[in-house]
């Protein structure tokens, strides 16, 4: 776009090892950006050589430590966040964390949301539809207990910086400096940002069933200092609808791949000795009612953002 600048950015550690289709989300979206930035943190796996066999010159690798002993309960992933994000040089600045891939239809959507936003600085993020496939890639969430938008577009500011463990982003008044900052709501506010019909294709819990519990336990033992052996089920995937639309072109390899070897163990009519949230009963019905009688949208949970298309006269402008 004419005199606007987009950087994407994220970052990865071991993204080898736990299966990440890292390659494949860094590129959907090299054609609409300029410039791609990761921050490394130190790995033990292949993640650094399969950066690099990635064609473009638009990549660019910042190398980070990880202190995770130290910005506990997933605060690591905001701070790694937070230092790829100080080297993007765009106007707009896209966030895609591992597991996340954009579909090649929503290039031009972006592009249109962007032009949009620009011209009005009270928009500081853009929120995108999330969906999260659940053990393998015909099912997807439509629960309650999942997050259905986020920001994933953001204005370059410096004020703005990723919260929590990674999931979104604050305006910060004063800038976090450690992890009670990054998990505190004193002095930082929600960010003011316009919706859109742009997707975010989730896959970080596709997985080998071994590969998703080396995944939880070694959370839990980094960031929890959770030393007990936890252990997982998909559950019951019977309950979870299926997906009947298609996927991002360049994950057309992985999943064929993954359709090949996977034995499908969770679709065994087994009990989960212990039920995920969204197995829960009042969960079950609470999302019935949502999907029911409210079109899907999520009625009582925390929304990190302030939708600017209900409080003034841009909602007519920004139907993306």
């Amino acid at each position: 776009m004419k005199n606007i600048r987009i950087s994407a950015f994220t970052f990865l550690r071991n993204a080898v090892d736990y299966d990440l289709p890292f390659v494949e989300s860094i590129s959907s979206a090299l054609p609409i950006v300029d410039e791609y930035i990761v921050a490394l943190a130190h790995s033990s796996d292949a993640t650094e050589e399969k950066l690099l066999q990635i064609e473009t010159d638009k990549l660019k690798i910042i190398s980070t430590d990880w202190i995770p002993e130290v910005y506990t309960r997933n605060t690591e992933y905001a701070r790694q966040t937070d230092l790829a994000k100080a080297h993007c040089t765009g106007h707009w600045l896209l966030y895609l964390q591992g597991d996340e891939v954009l579909h090649e239809e929503d290039h031009s959507k972006i592009m249109r949301a962007i032009r949009k936003a620009h011209e009005h600085r009270d928009v500081e993020g853009i929120l995108f539809n999330f969906l999260h496939f659940w053990a393998d890639y015909r099912h997807v969430h439509r629960s309650h207990t999942w997050y259905k938008k986020e920001i994933r577009l953001i204005r370059n500011l410096p004020e703005i910086h990723s919260w929590r463990d990674a999931q979104s982003f604050r305006f910060f008044h004063i800038p976090p400096k450690s992890p009670a900052d990054y998990l505190s709501k004193h002095h930082s506010r929600k960010l003011r940002v316009i919706d859109s019909s742009i997707r975010i294709f989730h896959y970080g819990h596709v997985k080998k069933i071994e590969l998703q519990h080396k995944k939880v336990q070694d959370a839990a033992n980094t960031f929890y200092q959770n030393k007990k052996t936890i252990s997982f089920d998909f559950g019951n995937i019977h309950n979870v609808p299926l997906y009947i639309g298609t996927h991002p072109a360049v994950m057309k390899d992985r999943i064929a791949e993954f359709e090949k070897n996977q034995a499908h163990p969770s679709f065994k009519n087994k009990p989960n000795p212990k039920l995920h949230k969204h197995e829960r009963l009042k969960y079950r019905l609470l999302s019935w009612v949502e999907n029911t009688f409210f079109g899907g949208r999520q009625l009582f949970g925390f929304k990190n953002f302030t939708l600017l298309s209900k409080a003034c006269e841009l909602k007519e402008k920004f139907k993306i």
